[in-house]
C-alpha cells in the first residue's frame, strides 16, 4: 500500500478547518446557526459534517449574491410604499411548523431594505424577515440557502394597482416561507 503524500493530508485538514471556522464565526452572534440557515435544530443535529459543510457553502454563495445585488443601489428618488400583510401562515423560528401571525404593516422608501418583525398570533414566538423596495419592485422573504431566492422569493413590480389592490393567496419560499397571505401595497409619495 502506497502512503499518501503529506501535503494532500494537510490540504484536506486545512479545508475542514476553514469550514469549521466559518461555522463557528456564523454561529457566534445572533440567532443559532440552524435558525439562521432555516433548518430546525433536530434536523441540523442529524446532518453529517459533509451535509452541514455543503449547506454552509450554499449559504455563503446565497449571501454573496444577495450582497452583490443590493450593493450600490441606495439612491432614493422619493417613492415610499406602505405594505400590509394579513392572514395566512409563516414559519416563525425556532418553530418548524407554519403558524398564524399578527397582521404586519410597514413602510419602505425606494431603494431600501428593512428587517420586519413577525409575531405569532399567540405571541409565543417572534422573528424578522427581510423586505426591500428596489427600483420599482417590492422584494419579499429572501432565502439564506437557496441561491434562486437569494434576493427574494416573491417579487411585485410597480403597478397602477398599488393604489387600492390586494394580492391574494401569495406564498413564498424564503426564510419564513409565507403561505396563503394577502398582501396590500400602496404608494404613499411620488416624486
Amino acid at each position: 500500500m502506497k502512503a499518501r503524500p503529506l501535503y494532500a493530508t494537510r490540504a484536506v485538514y486545512s479545508r475542514y478547518l476553514a469550514l469549521l471556522i466559518s461555522l463557528l464565526l456564523i454561529a457566534g452572534c445572533g440567532p443559532s446557526l440552524p435558525e439562521k440557515l432555516g433548518i430546525n435544530a433536530a434536523n441540523w443535529e442529524s446532518m453529517s459534517f459533509i451535509e452541514k459543510s455543503n449547506l454552509m457553502a450554499q449559504y455563503d454563495q446565497s449571501q454573496s449574491l444577495h450582497d452583490a445585488f443590493y450593493r450600490g443601489k441606495s439612491i432614493n428618488n422619493g417613492k415610499v410604499i406602505a405594505v400590509k400583510i394579513t392572514q395566512g401562515r409563516a414559519v416563525i423560528w425556532p418553530t418548524i411548523e407554519p403558524l398564524e401571525f399578527k397582521d404586519i404593516s410597514y413602510t419602505l422608501s425606494q431603494n431600501s431594505c428593512s428587517k420586519i418583525p413577525i409575531i405569532a398570533k399567540d405571541e409565543h414566538v417572534a422573528t424578522t424577515f427581510e423586505s426591500c423596495f428596489w427600483g420599482d419592485e417590492l422584494l419579499l422573504d429572501p432565502s439564506p440557502t437557496n441561491i434562486e431566492y437569494a434576493t427574494s422569493s416573491a417579487r411585485f413590480f410597480h403597478s397602477s394597482l398599488w393604489h387600492n389592490f390586494v394580492y391574494k393567496d401569495i406564498s413564498t419560499s424564503g426564510y419564513i416561507s409565507f403561505s396563503h397571505i394577502n398582501l396590500a401595497v400602496k404608494i404613499l409619495e411620488a416624486s
